[in-house]
């Protein structure tokens, strides 16, 4: 067999069985989310990078829900070079992680949801090639609002971006995105679902001064009513879940 793809989620898999069945293929996507604890996601990178091909030429790697040994501190992905989409959701995953996963040279798509980040700065380092960043429930963010703006701001690449929020945090994070006119200029999708504050005015002068826009998410906000959303060609609305 020559395999390319693989899906072991869900899995219950050991280290030694992932080694021999997969690590020697030339694999460019791999999904191993909630794979069972027998394998963890340092043993899943030390056997991806014992191929050099796979170094070069993994495109998509998918590891949510995966564990980590608690002895474990550093992730060490910075040999996948050809790395072009990440998600780490529910993941063990810490800012030291995320400074490391910056650098990776051809990185466009990636998804820290859920994970231990404190502080996104490190995203300046992938600014102009960032195209699509998911990080939802963020809840060590320690950082300011006008802190996490400047960052967002310098991602001027990004055409998704999705800070939507669980619904006990409700964060006014997407009320003070909305204000911003020097923001995000080619974006194309933005989710802001949970956010408080959020009003059709806002939203409607947001996707105004963004001709790209596509698609908005507004679910259990208290925006996405006004006749605008339906009339505007092209548009995708996801909204009206309270």
């Amino acid at each position: 067999m020559k395999l390319k793809l693989v899906n072991i989620q869900k899995a219950k898999i050991s280290t030694a069985a992932f080694l021999k069945a997969f690590c020697h293929h030339k694999l460019i996507e791999l999904d191993a989310t909630a794979v069972h604890t027998d394998l963890s996601i340092p043993d899943i990178l030390s056997g991806l990078c014992s191929n050099s091909w796979i170094q070069g030429n993994l495109r998509r790697l998918i590891l949510d829900s995966t564990s980590i040994p608690r002895d474990s501190r550093l992730l060490f992905f910075g040999q996948l070079t050809g790395l072009r989409v990440l998600s780490v959701f529910n993941v063990c995953f810490h800012s030291e992680d995320l400074a490391r996963v910056s650098q990776l040279p051809k990185l466009e798509s990636l998804d820290i949801s859920n994970t231990l980040v404190t502080n996104i700065s490190a995203l300046l380092t992938c600014k102009d090639r960032l195209r699509s960043l998911t990080m939802h429930y963020l809840k060590c963010l320690t950082m300011t609002k006008p802190q996490i703006l400047a960052v967002i701001r310098e991602l001027k690449c990004l055409l998704h971006l999705d800070i939507s929020d669980h619904r006990q945090l409700r964060s006014d994070l997407a009320f003070h995105l909305l204000q911003q006119k020097d923001i995000l200029p080619n974006i194309e999708s933005l989710d802001i679902s949970g956010g408080s504050y959020i009003t059709d005015g806002a939203v409607e002068l947001f996707i105004q001064q963004r001709p790209a826009m596509q698609f908005v998410g507004l679910l259990a906000t208290d925006a996405g009513y006004s006749d605008f959303f339906t009339a505007k060609e092209g548009l995708r609305v996801r909204s009206f879940l309270k």
